[in-house]
Order: C-alpha cells, then sequence, then structure tokens
C-alpha cells in the first residue's frame, strides 16, 4: 500500500504541502492547498485494521459539509498485497465521501484522498 499511496499523494496535491500533521488515535490526516488558498487534497488514513472510524475536518476552520470527489486504497485485509497473481487486490477507487458537521466514515484500514475547492 506504501509505494501506491505515495503515488496517489503525489499526483493528489499539486501544492504546497501544510505544516500541521493530525494525529488522532487511529487516524491521520495531511493537507496541501495551492497557492491561492482555494483548492485543497488532504489525505485521510484509517489505521484501525477492522473498523470504520469517524474523522472530522475543518479546512479553514469550516466543518465540511456534503458530498467531495475522492480516491480511497484500500484491500480485503490488513495485510493485502498486489501480486502476479492479484494484480489488483489493493486499488484506487473512486468514492464521494459524505460529510456532517465535518464528520465522515472512513473505511478500515485505508487511505482516502480527498480533493475541496474552497472559495
Amino acid at each position: 500500500m506504501t509505494l501506491r499511496s505515495c503515488h496517489l499523494w503525489n499526483n493528489a496535491s499539486g501544492g504546497t504541502t501544510l505544516p500541521t500533521v493530525y494525529t488522532v488515535a487511529v487516524t491521520d490526516a495531511i493537507a496541501t492547498i495551492n497557492g491561492q488558498g482555494e483548492q485543497w487534497a488532504i489525505a485521510l488514513v484509517n489505521h484501525h485494521p477492522s473498523e470504520t472510524v469517524a474523522c472530522r475536518r475543518k479546512p479553514g476552520n469550516m466543518p465540511l459539509q456534503g458530498t467531495f470527489s475522492a480516491k480511497v486504497l484500500a484491500g480485503d485485509s490488513p495485510d493485502a498485497f498486489n501480486d502476479i497473481e492479484h494484480p489488483d487486490r489493493v486499488a484506487p477507487e473512486e468514492v464521494d465521501p459524505s460529510f456532517r458537521k465535518g464528520s465522515a466514515d472512513l473505511p478500515p484500514h485505508s487511505l482516502t484522498i480527498l480533493h475541496l475547492v474552497l472559495k
């Protein structure tokens, strides 16, 4: 998952990495933002091997509300990997996570790259 996650992040960010990395019990998040402060890419990680976890984000001190474009990278187990016989066991998938009052559920053991335009 590490190599593909780095590739996804490099393609998604396209901006300046913000200086803060938030770490909470089983979730991590890091964000990049373009020079105008309008386009955000936020990487959300759920480290828990089997539980869906609620994650709260407030970019620019505004709780997220609504549905956003994202890619999620997850496998069928925490030990999942790609090989010759299963080349797509861990693969990015287009999703549209919904946030209510800044909170959304993250799938178990996953990386979600969220794309936002804030004006």
